[in-house]
Parts: structure tokens; C-alpha cells; sequence
């Protein structure tokens, strides 16, 4: 048997490999792509994978309940009520997707940019419609 402290930290036998094992495993050296993931941030919470979802679903109410209102409304400012719901739809929707884009270290690269690239899509639609 080997002594504790030889198990401990002992040279690792690759010479291609200049860390030290620990506890008798061997551990590879690893690449600046390859290294943990970064810590998570305050914010980050705020924008996990359900949250995301919850946000863009919501938005899709508001803007659905803004199209009834748009549509069957009777009043004087329903026009206007109808308009502000689905700003505000448009709104969370693409602050969801932006904020979960560039918060959200978890999710596909190319999946962050469809969301960035979808948001900007809600965004041009909604200033298409004010001007």
C-alpha cells in the first residue's frame, strides 16, 4: 500500500500531462474550450428554460386577448386598449427571449441566436405596426 500523502499528490505518470492526480485518479489536462462552466450569475435565475417558456406564453395571452379586444370591443378606446395589450405582449416576449439568450449560458448557441434573431423579429412586426 502506498502512504497517504503519496496518494494524496502524486506525479502524474504522462509526461504529456503536467498536473497532478489526486486520490489516485488521473486527470487530463484540459483545453481553454473544454474547462467548467462559468459560475452562474444573479440574473441567471431569472432567465432558466421554464421561466423563458412561462414569459413567452404569457406574452402570447396578451396578445391574443388584445386581438379579442381589437376585434369585439365596442367602446370608444378599445382600439387603444387593444394596442397597448399587444405592445406589451410583444414586449415580454422578446424581453424573455433576449434576456434568456444572453443570460442563459445552458442553452444551444444556435438556439440563443434563434431566440435573438425571433425577438428581433417580434420587434421589427411591432414597429411595422405603430408606423
Amino acid at each position: 500500500m502506498y502512504p497517504a500523502e503519496n496518494l494524496r499528490y502524486a506525479k502524474n505518470i504522462n509526461k504529456d500531462c503536467s498536473v497532478n492526480t489526486r486520490f489516485g485518479g488521473k486527470i487530463k489536462n484540459m483545453s481553454p474550450d473544454e474547462g467548467p462552466p462559468p459560475p452562474p450569475s444573479a440574473l441567471s435565475g431569472l432567465f432558466s428554460e421554464m421561466l423563458i417558456v412561462l414569459g413567452v406564453l404569457l406574452a402570447i395571452l396578451l396578445i391574443w386577448i388584445g386581438q379579442l379586444i381589437g376585434k369585439f370591443g365596442t367602446g370608444v378606446d378599445m382600439p387603444k386598449i387593444a394596442f397597448v395589450l399587444k405592445s406589451l405582449g410583444a414586449a415580454l416576449s422578446s424581453g424573455a427571449l433576449i434576456g434568456g439568450a444572453i443570460l442563459n449560458r445552458n442553452i444551444n448557441e444556435r438556439v440563443r441566436l434563434a431566440m435573438c434573431f425571433i425577438a428581433g423579429l417580434i420587434i421589427l412586426v411591432m414597429l411595422a405596426v405603430i408606423a
